[in-house]
């Protein structure tokens, strides 16, 4: 649950400012407001990263916080790289470095630009 806190730093990032948590729910559900995508704990090299040190420091915690990361982002990779329409995501979606190269838009990150709802139009 924590690795998706990144979505409301996206959006504080994009906004600035929280209008209301209404607002900010949909802006989820719509590429509207979201307009980029940086999602900085959604990432293969932040897993990596915490391989590395749980390696030189195998605390209990620092164990339970990795499966934990690593099953969250494995469930993301496969279900948004294939299985999902609208957020058709590309392969390497999920590498940092990879967002990075298409300055974290939402739109050049997917697979085949967009599917857009008549209600998801982008302003």
């Amino acid at each position: 649950v924590l690795v998706d806190s990144d979505h409301a730093i996206d959006y504080l990032i994009i906004r600035r400012r929280v209008v209301s948590f209404q607002e900010m729910m949909k802006a989820f559900c719509s590429f509207k407001i979201i307009n980029k995508n940086y999602f900085i704990f959604h990432s293969w090299e932040l897993i990596v990263f915490l391989g590395i040190i749980i390696l030189y420091n195998p605390f209990p915690l620092f164990i339970a916080v990795f499966v934990g990361f690593l099953l969250h982002l494995t469930c993301d990779q496969l279900y948004n790289t294939n299985f999902l329409g609208k957020y058709n995501c590309r392969a390497f979606f999920y590498f940092f470095i990879y967002r990075l190269v298409y300055d974290f838009d939402a739109i050049s990150l997917r697979k085949n630009g967009m599917h857009i709802n008549k209600e998801d139009e982008i302003l």
